[in-house]
């Protein structure tokens, strides 16, 4: 599961470097982990309370955490 994760966190990586959010290294880095923690955070919410996590919130939140309007 370890390396599964660090598989998906390289490629996460890669999609912030191809995006322009960040230069490859360190940067690129933090904000595909901070990315990450976002969505494993809602994910991991919105099971539990559905009435206060609905679709349109989810993707609010993501969309914050991207800088998206």
């Amino acid at each position: 599961q370890h390396e599964a994760y660090l598989h998906f966190r390289s490629a996460v990586i890669d999609l912030v470097v191809a995006s322009g959010r960040s230069a490859a290294g360190r940067a690129a880095t933090t904000e595909a982990e901070r990315l990450i923690a976002v969505v494993n955070g809602v994910a991991l919410q919105a099971p539990f309370a559905p009435d206060l996590w609905s679709t349109d919130r989810q993707i609010v939140a993501v969309d914050a955490a991207l800088g998206l309007p």
